[in-house]
């Protein structure tokens, strides 16, 4: 793996004023951009309030299910030059693979001057992907040999995403939550060249909230359906509600993961009264001769 910057000291990196790409940026010589993932669930993957992914293993016929995913780099200063980001799995039965370049997979690009024909330039942008099985690691390079910083196709930075790559569940997997966590930490730490000016550069390593982790949710039931009676009702609600009372008395709650995935309707990775209000408010949806999933019904695609 190359590297991106060669040893500079770091009273080298700041002699030149900072430029901002425009007024009203944050200073460059401490600004720290943010790297993050965004699921793009299908049917029958469901997409909860949050965002996350939800995966019942009983919903479909198929062994595995797939869920693309992107990658972006959000940069309000415009200023990044090139960068790596390794990004991991942990579980083989939720795993990734099918890195792709928006190039590759006929998206969008992020920025211009992509070195597409093997001509090298001054201003050319090479990206290459790396995927190791046996890692258990994934992830995207982009190089740019001139000073300036790689130049924005899209209003915002982020705009259009610098890596495109597929989380796959097999219906295997136990019930729990499955975090995809970029890599901060050395080797093949996650880097950014952050160009502060066109001769200085600082070597950036995006972590905590400025590198969050992609999280899918992984059950065996409907999502709401505590008991898996294949019905969302009072029962579900009542069973979350006698589970958030034990666990706000320190008590050890009663149900298993797989009821406490289904219960955290809302997706925050908490499961608490709110969850049990919204399936208590669905059922009584439902009983008044309404139709529609319960998804829909907590994204607001159903009239209350």
């Amino acid at each position: 793996m190359k590297k991106m910057i060669t040893a500079i000291t770091a009273a080298a990196l700041l002699t030149a004023a900072p430029i901002s790409a425009y007024a009203d940026a944050p200073d460059p010589t401490t600004y720290i951009p943010t790297i993050y993932f965004k699921a793009l669930p299908e049917s029958p993957v469901l997409t909860l309030p949050s965002g996350m992914p939800y995966v019942n293993t009983k919903a479909a016929a198929d062994d595995t299910y797939t869920i693309p995913a992107h990658v972006y780099l959000k940069d309000e200063c415009k200023r990044v030059g090139q960068f790596t980001f390794k990004w991991l799995w942990t579980d083989d039965n939720v795993y990734l693979n099918n890195i792709q370049t928006p190039i590759e997979a006929g998206t969008s690009a992020p920025y211009t001057g992509y070195d597409t024909n093997g001509v090298k330039n001054d201003t050319a942008v090479s990206i290459s992907k790396f995927y190791s099985e046996k890692d258990k690691m994934i992830g995207i390079d982009y190089s740019n040999i001139s000073v300036k910083p790689l130049e924005t196709t899209g209003e915002a930075s982020d705009s259009f995403p610098v890596a495109l790559f597929d989380v796959n569940v097999k219906n295997t997997a136990s019930p729990d939550y499955y975090d995809f966590s970029f890599k901060t930490e050395q080797p093949y730490v996650s880097n950014i060249a952050y160009r502060v000016t066109d001769i200085a550069l600082r070597d950036i390593r995006p972590n905590g909230d400025n590198a969050l982790p992609l999280t899918i949710a992984v059950t065996d039931r409907a999502l709401g359906d505590v008991n898996d009676d294949g019905i969302v009702d009072g029962k579900d609600a009542t069973a979350v509600l006698t589970d958030y009372a034990l666990s706000s008395a320190n008590k050890e709650g009663k149900l298993t993961k797989a009821q406490l995935i289904a219960a955290d309707v809302n997706g925050n990775v908490i499961v608490d009264g709110n969850d049990a209000t919204k399936i208590l408010s669905y059922y009584a949806f439902t009983s008044a001769s309404n139709e529609g999933s319960f998804i829909d019904y907590l994204n607001g695609k159903l009239k209350k």
